[in-house]
C-alpha cells in the first residue's frame, strides 16, 4: 500500500457516501446556508439555520409505502403524498436545543417542567432496557437515568416545556427580525428542513445500510449493552456509532442545509395537532385547528432502521415527556397566513454564487474525480466564508490526495482551531502525518482522537500501526487487540478490515518474537482469532481453535469457540464436553451454563437442559450489573420453560398430577424438513441456525410454520435446492417431496460471497392426532 493510500480511500469513500443525497437536490438547496447566532446569555449561544422558501413532496408516495410493507408494514399516517409549498424562508435550528441551553432558560425563568411538577403523574418515561419504557417518578431533563452532558439534547420535556423555552426567548431576543418570531416548526417546515431538496426516504438516499454516519439510532452498542436481543435483534444498524443513548448536537453528518440530527437522536416536538393528511397541493398547512396530541417527529437513539425515514411521524399530548424526546427551534413569521400568489414565483437560486453552492458543487466534482476543480471550489468557498472549518476538511482531504501532506496538515489544523472537539480533524491529520513518516505527530493525533472518542476502533487500529512503523512492538499490539474489541468480523473500516488487523497483529508478534519469543499463552490467542475470521471454513476453524487449546488448555476462549464451531458441525457431544471445560475455568459463568444447556436441549436431555438452565438464571442473578444481564436471563428463562414443557410432551408420567392422559384417537403423518440428518426441533431453533450477515438463513421450517423459511428469501439472499431457485416454503416441501425418503438434496443460501450448503431431507413423522373436543365445550 502507497503512503498516499489511507488518504486517497478515505476522501472517495467519504465523497462518494456524501453525492449520495447531493444528486437529489432541487432548486431551494442551492440557496445561500446563512446562519443566526443568538446570544442565551451565561455565555450560551443557540445557532440557526435560514431555510429557503419552495416546495416539495409531504409523505410517502405510494410506490415507497408499497416497498415498506415487508419490512416496516403499513404507513398510512404517512398518505397520501402531496405537494406543499412553503411560502416564506424561516430560520430552524442548527441543532437539536441542548441539556445546557434548557439548563439557562430554567435558571433564568425559574421554571419547572410539567415532569417536576407532576402535570399527569410525577416523573417520565424512560427505558428499561428489555424493549419497554415505563414511568419513573425522579425521571426528568435533570436525570434521564443515563448520563448526559450539556451538549447532549434535552430530554424528558414535554411540548408544554418546549413553548415554554420559546416564550422565554421571545422575550430574551429583541433583535430578531420584524414580523418573525420563536416557536416551533409546523410539521411542513419539519419535513422540508429534514429532507433539504432529497425526495427519497433517507437523507441519504433509499437505502438504509447508507446511514452510516448520518444519524444516532438502534445499532450494535445497544445489542452488546443486552439492550436488543431474540427476535428484536435485526432492528438495529450493522455497525456501532458510538453511543449507546443521546450523542453531543452534531456528532453526525449534515444535511444539504447544513441541519444535524434531523433523523435519530431524539423525537423533535413540532407546532402542530396531530391529524391525517389531506390530499392535494397545500400552500404553508399547519395541521387541524384543535385536537388532543401534537406531532413528533424525526425519531431517537432507540429507533429501528425503517423508523428513521424522512415522512416517519408519531404524536403524543401535550404534557407527555419520555428520555427520547426533545425539540430544536423555529424562527419565522405567523404559520398559516400566506397569500395564494405568493407561491406562483418560480424556485431559482440566485445568480451570485455562495460559498454553500461552491461547497455542495465541490463535492460533486471530487465524486467524480476533477479533484481541481473541486479544490478550485473549495477555495472560493474558504475565501467567501474562511469560519467554515467542514470546508477546511474537505479542501484537507483533496491535498491529501494531491500528495500535498503540508497542506492538507494546514488545512486540519484550521479546522481544529475552529472546532477544538471534532474528533474526525485530529484522526485526518493523523492519517497525513504518518503518510509523511512523522509517527510521533500521528500518535499524539490519535491520542486525541481517542480521549474524543473512546469507542472508536479505526482510530486505535491506526495508532497501532503508527507504533508498528516505530518498532513498539508491546504498543502495537495493545492498539490491535483493542480495535479487535471494536470491530465485527464483518464490518469495514477506514483502513483496513478485522482480517487486516488480525493479520497486523500476528506480524507484530512474529517480529516481537524475532527477538524475544513469545509466550505460548499469546500464541494460542492469535490462533482463536485466526479461528475466528473462517466463517464457514468450520473445520480450518476447529483445527486453529484446538491447536490453541494445545498450546494453552487453559484458555477459555478457545474452548467457547470450538464450541460453538462444534454445535455448527451437530456436535453436541464434543460442544457439551467444551463448555464443561469453561465452567472449569470459569464456575461462575452463566453464559457457559446456558450454552451448554442449549447443547443438552439439542440432544433431548431436557433433564440436564433443565439443570443448566437454571444454574444460568442462579449464577446471572449474583451479578445483576453485569453487562448483557437482563439478556441471559430473559434467553435462559425462556428456554427453560420451553425444556419443561417438552420434557412433560415427552414424558407425561413424570411431574403430572392427576389421571393419566387418554390414549391418543390415532396417528397423522407430519412431514418435516430434515438438517443433516436432525430433524430441527422448534424449541431449538435458537440453537440450530446457520448465520449469514443478513441474520437467520435456516432455523425451523416444520408444516406449520413456514414463515421461518420465508423470511429466508429476501432480495439479498437467495435459495436454492440442488442448484434450483426456491421461491417459498410450499416450493420447497414440494421439490423435497418429489424426492426418494433416501435421497438427499442440497439447500444451498448464499448472500454475495458468502455461501452455506446443507443437505436436506423431506420426511413424515408420526404424531397423535388432536381429539375432538367433546360436545357443549369449547
Amino acid at each position: 500500500m502507497s503512503a498516499r493510500a489511507p488518504c486517497s480511500r478515505w476522501a472517495v469513500a467519504v465523497a462518494l457516501a456524501t453525492c449520495l443525497f447531493l444528486a437529489g437536490l432541487c432548486s431551494a438547496a442551492g440557496q445561500e446556508a446563512k446562519q443566526r447566532t443568538v446570544d442565551l446569555g451565561g455565555g450560551l449561544t443557540m445557532a440557526l439555520v435560514l431555510i429557503p422558501p419552495g416546495s416539495f413532496v409531504m409523505g410517502t408516495t405510494d410506490a415507497q409505502a408499497k416497498a415498506l410493507e415487508r419490512t416496516v408494514g403499513r404507513v398510512d399516517s404517512e398518505r397520501p403524498a402531496h405537494k406543499v409549498w412553503l411560502s416564506k424562508a424561516f430560520w430552524i435550528g442548527k441543532h437539536e436545543v441542548t441539556v445546557g441551553q434548557y439548563r439557562r432558560f430554567v435558571e433564568a425563568a425559574g421554571y419547572k417542567t410539567d415532569a417536576e411538577k407532576g402535570t399527569g403523574g410525577k416523573g417520565a418515561r424512560v427505558y428499561d432496557h428489555a424493549g419497554e419504557t415505563s414511568r419513573a417518578e425522579d425521571a426528568c431533563w435533570r436525570n434521564p437515568h443515563f448520563r448526559q452532558s450539556d451538549d447532549d439534547p434535552v430530554v424528558c420535556v414535554s411540548w408544554n416545556d418546549a413553548r415554554a423555552f420559546v416564550d422565554w426567548l421571545n422575550r430574551l431576543d429583541n433583535d430578531r427580525p420584524p414580523g418573525m418570531s420563536y416557536r416551533l416548526p409546523t410539521e411542513a417546515e419539519w419535513e422540508y428542513a429534514c429532507r433539504a431538496g432529497t425526495s427519497s426516504l433517507y437523507q441519504w438516499g433509499d437505502d438504509r445500510d447508507g446511514a452510516r454516519g448520518w444519524c444516532n439510532g438502534a445499532d450494535l452498542t445497544m445489542r452488546d449493552a443486552g439492550w436488543i436481543s431474540g427476535r428484536m435483534d435485526f432492528m438495529r444498524f450493522d455497525w456501532n456509532d458510538g453511543y449507546l443513548t443521546t450523542a453531543p448536537v452534531g456528532s453526525f453528518r449534515a444535511n444539504a442545509f447544513g441541519l444535524h440530527d434531523m433523523l435519530g437522536n431524539v423525537w423533535e416536538w413540532c407546532q402542530d395537532y396531530y391529524g391525517q393528511y389531506k390530499g392535494g397541493d397545500q400552500t404553508d398547512p399547519v395541521g387541524p385547528a384543535t385536537g388532543q396530541s401534537r406531532v413528533f417527529r424525526g425519531c431517537s437513539w432507540r429507533s429501528s432502521p425503517g423508523e428513521l425515514r424522512c415522512a416517519n411521524r408519531d404524536l403524543n399530548g401535550p404534557s407527555d415527556r419520555s428520555v427520547e424526546g426533545g425539540f430544536r427551534l423555529a424562527l419565522a413569521g405567523a404559520f398559516g397566513t400566506a397569500k395564494a400568489e405568493e407561491t406562483t414565483a418560480p424556485e431559482r437560486a440566485p445568480a451570485a454564487q455562495t460559498a454553500g453552492e461552491l461547497v455542495q458543487r465541490g463535492m460533486t466534482k471530487m465524486a467524480n474525480g476533477d479533484v481541481d476543480g473541486a479544490m478550485a471550489d473549495f477555495t472560493e468557498a474558504i475565501r467567501l466564508e474562511p469560519g467554515d472549518f467542514q470546508t477546511h476538511r474537505w479542501r484537507g482531504h483533496l491535498k491529501c490526495e494531491k500528495g500535498d501532506y503540508d497542506g492538507a496538515i494546514a488545512d486540519y489544523t484550521k479546522a481544529i482551531e475552529l472546532k477544538p472537539d471534532y474528533a474526525e480533524a485530529y484522526q485526518l491529520r493523523a492519517f497525513t502525518r504518518k503518510a509523511k513518516g512523522d509517527y510521533e505527530g500521528a500518535i499524539s493525533d490519535y491520542d486525541r482522537a481517542i480521549q474524543l472518542r473512546p469507542n472508536n476502533p479505526d482510530a486505535y487500529y491506526s495508532r497501532g500501526r503508527a507504533k508498528h512503523a516505530k518498532r513498539d512492538y508491546d504498543g502495537a499490539i495493545a492498539d490491535y487487540t483493542k480495535a479487535l474489541e471494536g470491530f465485527r468480523p464483518d464490518e469495514k473500516d477506514i483502513e483496513g478490515t478485522r482480517a487486516e488487523v488480525i493479520a497486523n497483529l500476528e506480524r507484530a508478534r512474529a517480529e516481537r518474537a524475532a527477538a524475544g519469543k513469545a509466550p505460548a499463552a499469546e500464541t494460542a490467542r492469535a490462533l482463536v482469532e485466526r479461528g475466528m475470521t473462517k466463517g464457514a471454513d468450520v473445520d480450518g476453524a476447529i483445527a486453529d481453535f484446538t491447536e490453541a487449546i494445545r498450546l494453552d488448555p487453559g484458555y477459555a476462549p478457545a474452548h467457547e469457540w470450538r464450541a460453538l464451531a462444534r454445535i455448527r458441525k451437530l456436535d453436541y457431544d464434543g460442544a457439551i464436553a467444551d463448555w464443561t471445560r469453561v465452567l472449569q475455568l470459569r464456575p461462575d459463568d452463566p453464559w457457559a451454563y446456558y450454552n451448554r444447556g442449549c447443547a443438552k436441549h439439542a440432544k433431548r436431555d431436557y433433564d440436564g437442559a433443565i439443570a443448566d438452565y437454571t444454574k444460568a438464571i442462579e449464577t446471572q442473578r449474583l451479578r445483576p450489573n453485569e453487562k448483557g444481564a437482563d439478556a441471559i436471563l430473559a434467553k435462559a428463562s425462556a428456554d427453560l420453560e420451553r425444556a419443561k414443557a417438552q420434557k412433560a410432551r415427552t414424558h407425561p408420567e413424570k411431574g403430572r398430577e392427576g389421571p393419566a392422559p387418554k390414549a391418543p384417537a390415532g396417528l397423522q403423518e407430519v412431514p418435516y424438513l430434515g438438517f443433516d440428518g436432525h430433524d430441527l426441533d422448534p424449541g431449538l431453533a435458537g440453537l440450530l441456525q446457520l448465520k449469514a450477515k443478513s441474520g437467520v438463513l435456516v432455523t425451523d421450517v416444520r408444516e406449520g410454520s413456514p414463515a421461518a423459511l420465508a423470511g429466508v428469501v429476501k432480495k439479498d439472499v437467495v435459495v436454492a435446492l440442488d442448484g434450483a431457485a426456491v421461491k417459498s416454503f410450499q416450493a420447497l416441501k414440494q421439490a423435497l417431496a418429489a424426492k426418494k425418503p433416501a435421497d438427499a438434496a442440497t439447500l444451498t443460501l448464499q448472500r454475495g460471497d458468502e455461501k452455506v450448503d446443507v443437505k436436506v431431507t423431506l420426511a413424515a413423522r408420526r404424531v397423535p392426532e388432536e381429539e375432538p373436543p367433546e360436545k357443549g365445550k369449547e
